[in-house]
């Protein structure tokens, strides 16, 4: 398996890609980063289409939701890579109190996962490396990826 390494131009030049079709098919309020991979992705996102972002920070029991409720959904959340799905999981349970819409936006999708998004960066089966990383890194918390197939 080989690597793809994401050089930040290449990332801007995917969210800006994907930017359109998030405001198109969506008409979102705000733009929520999900931290820490999906804060350059969703600032990126966020100021193409001239929104305010929030921010989600996933943990298991504990995650934490910042967002401005009085401008109401949709929400759209950025992720920079979808390997398993938890994320996404955690990000239903922390909504489930909420009554707003919102969508879910990877910029990588592991290209095995069985789950389908209308609005994606990219599907790969390849170690991706993104700007913040190091070429062999795994940086804690990534464990779920799909780098070890």
């Amino acid at each position: 398996m080989g690597k793809l390494v994401l050089h930040y131009s290449f990332l801007k030049d995917i969210c800006l890609n994907i930017a359109e079709d998030i405001r198109s098919l969506y008409s979102p309020k705000q733009i929520i980063a999900v931290v820490r991979g999906g804060l350059s992705p969703a600032h990126i996102i966020a100021r193409k289409l001239d929104l305010p972002m929030g921010f989600f920070v996933p943990r298991v029991n504990t995650s934490r939701l910042w967002f401005d409720e009085s401008l109401g959904g949709p929400l759209v959340f950025v992720e920079d890579m979808v390997g398993k799905g938890r994320t996404l999981q955690l990000v239903k349970e922390s909504l489930e109190s909420f009554n707003i819409k919102w969508y879910f936006v990877p910029i990588v999708i592991d290209g095995k996962l069985d789950l389908e998004f209308p609005v994606y960066g990219i599907k790969t089966l390849q170690w991706v490396v993104f700007p913040h990383e190091s070429g062999d890194q795994i940086v804690e918390g990534d464990c779920t990826l799909w780098r070890e197939r």
